[in-house]
Parts: C-alpha cells; sequence; structure tokens
C-alpha cells in the first residue's frame, strides 16, 4: 500500500486505508471512517489518546431476530476501528494481527446504527494496545449523530480491549522508512 510522502495523516487517509487494506467482507459490512485524533488538542485533557470513531451503517443482513445487531459484526467493527485507530496514532498504515481481543457486551445494538471509538493505551515498536467502545449511534432531530465520544461514552453498549502485534519485517521497514525521512530532511535547505 502506498503511503503518502508528505507524512500527513487526515480523515481522508484513514478512509483510504480503510478502502484499501481490509477484505471485502469487512468493506460489506457499511463502515465509514467518522474522526481521526492524532495530534493532541491545544487544551489537552488528561486522559486524551490517538484514535478514531468508525460508523457501521444499519443493515438487516447484519442482525439477528428483531433488529438485533449480531456480536460477530461488532466484533469485526471493533477490531476494524482499532486498526484504524493505530494507522491514526502512527500518521500511517504498518501491517499489524490482532493477537488478543476482549468483549464485554452490555446491552444489544437494535435498528440502529452502531458508532465505535477507538483509543490507543500504547503504542510500541512491536506491540500495541488498545480499547474500543461501542454504542448505538441516537437520531437526533432527524439526523444520524456523527461522530463524537460525547455521545457514545454515555450510551456504551460494549468495551473491547485490543492487543496488536507489528511483524518484525514491518518494523524494520517502518524504522527504515522513518532513517530515509530524516536523512531527507537533514539534505534538504531549512527554510526560515
Amino acid at each position: 500500500m502506498q503511503q503518502r510522502q508528505d507524512g500527513a495523516f487526515d480523515i481522508d487517509e484513514a478512509r483510504r486505508v480503510l478502502a484499501d487494506v481490509f477484505a471485502p467482507w469487512v468493506q460489506d459490512l457499511g463502515l465509514s471512517v467518522e474522526s481521526v485524533d492524532h495530534d493532541p488538542p491545544a487544551d489537552l485533557p488528561a486522559d486524551w489518546q490517538p484514535g478514531a470513531v468508525l460508523r457501521m451503517a444499519f443493515s438487516e443482513r447484519l442482525c439477528r431476530q428483531s433488529g438485533v445487531v449480531c456480536g460477530q459484526a461488532l466484533m469485526a467493527l471493533a477490531d476494524t476501528a482499532m486498526v484504524i485507530a493505530m494507522v491514526a496514532a502512527n500518521r500511517g498504515y504498518r501491517p499489524m494481527t490482532t493477537v488478543d481481543q476482549t468483549t464485554h457486551f452490555m446491552r444489544a445494538v437494535a435498528s440502529s446504527d452502531v458508532l465505535a471509538d477507538a483509543r490507543v493505551i500504547r503504542l510500541g515498536r512491536t506491540m500495541s494496545f488498545g480499547r474500543q467502545e461501542r454504542g448505538a449511534a441516537k437520531a437526533h432531530g432527524g439526523q444520524r449523530q456523527a461522530a463524537g465520544c460525547d455521545g457514545l461514552k454515555r450510551v456504551r453498549d460494549a468495551l473491547t480491549r485490543i492487543a496488536f502485534l507489528i511483524p518484525a519485517r514491518a518494523c524494520a521497514s517502518a524504522r527504515a522508512q522513518a532513517q530515509a525521512a530524516r536523512s531527507r530532511a537533514l539534505r534538504s535547505p531549512r527554510q526560515a
């Protein structure tokens, strides 16, 4: 997968990763990136962590009886949201694989889009950890609530903790890319 050369990372880049990296059946879940957070805000809260918010559009195909969204779809949403959060924290895609995923379902999500707020707890060189909360996207004034952690944290339907392993080749590749970027920066004249 090609990464942007300017080192910038934004929501469009996160959407591109979602479209290019994941298997077709994950694409069939109807996921969309609502927001990414990788730069600490000016008024940094003590508990701020980089991350992303994804939305899974409601579909009867993802439901059991009575419009209840099935756990398999919710687990796939959790894993995918956490990958996008890790990509945001790294400011670019690095190959990784899930090595542990623990989910606690607190209540069913029925007949609603689902928002997943994924946050990176620890971003390591070979192992990274995150947490993710999911909740029904409640309608407000006829409009679906856009991404935003405030509404989601008050209506938490599931909590997932995930650990990712970054293969040694990816670590070596990331180190080589970082070294090449430093070399380019040292060779280019500095602007005043």
